[in-house]
């Protein structure tokens, strides 16, 4: 009788154990989950969709007090303030059309550089700040005893990007002597 005893013993930890990795296996299911009830897109807000900052403010101040009513009906449950959300102009933000041009704030000294890069045969147009930058790394390396090393990479890039029919070397000397007449004093 143990023999037999032993084999049902056996053959129902067998059931059990397949049993148990039938259901592992079937809660798995497959090996990616697909969710197809969300959208892959969101509408845009449209101005008369949006609430104004007072209906936000007091739909958010209603949801706080059901919320710390409902808090303050729980045994134990301690009330914690609530911070009121911040409010912001009708005008807080807009949309534009495009993007916004730098204000103009160069010097007379900047004028005066580019209008002699421009005269020397170097097209400044969309360049003028690497350019003002390109005369103060030249002001500087003159102020330490030295000569820049960038101002020749830098003609180079302006012949293949054809701001200049100048050869390299002509294009850095001009930018050099420009640098130095309007900003190394």
């Amino acid at each position: 009788m143990t023999a037999r005893h032993g084999r049902t013993r056996h053959a129902l930890a067998m059931v059990a154990g397949a049993s148990a990795l039938g259901l592992l296996l079937a809660g798995c299911g497959g090996a990616t989950t697909e969710d197809e009830g969300v959208p892959t897109t969101v509408a845009p807000l449209k101005p008369s969709d949006a609430a104004s900052p007072s209906e936000k403010a007091s739909t958010s101040a209603a949801s706080s007090t059901s919320a710390a009513a409902s808090a303050s009906a729980q045994p134990g449950a301690t009330e914690a303030p609530v911070a009121a959300p911040p409010t912001f102009g009708q005008d807080s933000t807009r949309e534009i059309s495009e993007i916004p041009s730098a204000p103009n704030d160069r010097t007379t000294a900047d004028n005066d550089y580019l209008k002699q890069l421009q005269d020397g045969g170097i097209s400044t147009e969309g360049l003028e700040n690497q350019l003002i930058g390109m005369a103060q790394d030249v002001c500087m390396n003159k102020e330490q005893g030295g000569q820049s090393y960038l101002v020749q990479g830098f003609g180079g890039q302006l012949v293949e990007q054809n701001h200049t029919s100048l050869p390299a070397d002509q294009a850095a000397n001009l930018i050099t002597q420009a640098a130095e007449k309007a900003y190394c004093s």
